[in-house]
């Protein structure tokens, strides 16, 4: 039996923070805060730490470029010591607009900015001075001020790409994973961790393997019609990474997938969600009963997910994913809040683990 993970994210701070609980009393293995639009993850996830006992906390993900590998290290080493142990440390490059439009940055040498932050994150978290000189850091004597023990961060690599995820698979004490089907994940996405594992020496039993999808837990038989909106805003994601339609056409969808592309360019998501079956949702998100949702969880399990993650989606709303996505002349309806906090509730509350 694998452990199941939630992502909590997008309604304000109180109400995410008495979700962390639930999901603590629930028996779920790990709380993940994003870092997109909504909040930065440390805040909140202290926050999480101060009204949780069990439940790890999980940054999903903090961005590889917004900071230093300093600035992580000391915020990574305070929450891992408020929160007795508990963080995740999980990075990752975040989408090449957002951290050209919003940071100013250049999104350049992704895999080596991750390999040189997380060998500096790790030297740092272990008390020694560090000076590093390599292509994408620079860090000259600094130490941690450390009054105890040194903290116990593992540090997990978001991957999409496979050389994200051999890069994974070699240096990083687990990978987050996304939209992934179970034969993709099976042929494609652990035959990439399993490279990387044995550049290093390692095999698959060293590294923990999360994999996450959109969620929508409901007794409702249209629950399916309403998740497919998110079907095609990653299917048709090729600005985030064209990984995500490789990941469709694995599965067999290659035909509904140009339909998906037609509908988007002619503006009409209608006509795009229209060729997304409920096998295709099936196939890529969590969606249905609580007990559907445990059943399909527990089918990632034995095809080697060690951690499967729901991402609660709010029903029948959909968003562009970065700039340019959908043309400009696509209407987004406005998110049902409390449809979505049932979502959320339902997610945190009702499937059995």
């Amino acid at each position: 039996m694998g452990r199941a993970s939630v992502i909590l994210e997008s309604l304000p701070l109180s109400m995410l923070t008495d979700f962390a609980q639930k999901a603590d009393e629930h028996g779920y293995d790990t709380v993940w805060k994003p870092e997109i639009i909504f909040s930065d993850t440390f805040v909140p996830s202290t926050a999480f730490a101060l009204k949780t006992k069990r439940v790890h906390i999980g940054s999903c993900i903090a961005g590889i470029w917004g900071r230093s590998p300093v600035v992580t290290a000391l915020s990574a080493s305070a929450l891992a010591e408020l929160s007795g142990n508990r963080l995740i440390l999980g990075l990752g490059t975040q989408a090449r607009s957002y951290v050209e439009g919003w940071h100013g940055l250049s999104y350049d040498k992704p895999l080596t900015r991750a390999r040189e932050l997380i060998t500096v994150i790790r030297k740092i978290l272990s008390g020694e001075v560090v000076t590093f000189e390599g292509k994408t850091v620079s860090v000259q004597h600094f130490q941690l001020a450390l009054m105890g023990p040194p903290p116990k961060v593992p540090i997990y690599l978001a991957a999409i790409g496979p050389k994200m995820t051999q890069l994974a698979g070699e240096i990083a004490d687990g990978v987050i994973g996304y939209f992934q089907p179970i034969d993709y994940f099976r042929d494609t996405f652990l035959k990439n961790l399993e490279i990387g594992a044995k550049k290093a020496g390692r095999t698959l039993d060293d590294i923990d393997i999360v994999v996450g999808h959109p969620a929508l837990v409901s007794d409702d038989p249209k629950a399916v019609e309403w998740i497919k909106p998110h079907v095609v805003m990653f299917a048709t994601a090729g600005g985030s990474s064209p990984t995500y339609a490789g990941m469709v056409k694995s599965a067999g969808f290659e035909k509904d997938l140009e339909g998906m592309l037609a509908g988007i360019a002619n503006g009409s998501m209608d006509e795009a969600a229209s060729h997304v079956s409920d096998e295709m949702v099936d196939a890529m998100t969590l969606c249905g009963t609580a007990q559907h949702v445990a059943d399909r969880m527990n089918d990632y399990y034995k095809a080697g997910v060690k951690m499967t993650l729901m991402n609660p989606v709010p029903p029948k709303a959909y968003f562009p994913l970065f700039a340019g996505h959908f043309p400009e002349t696509m209407e987004f309806p406005q998110p049902d809040v409390e449809a979505f906090v049932q979502n959320v509730d339902n997610i945190v509350t009702k499937v059995p683990l």
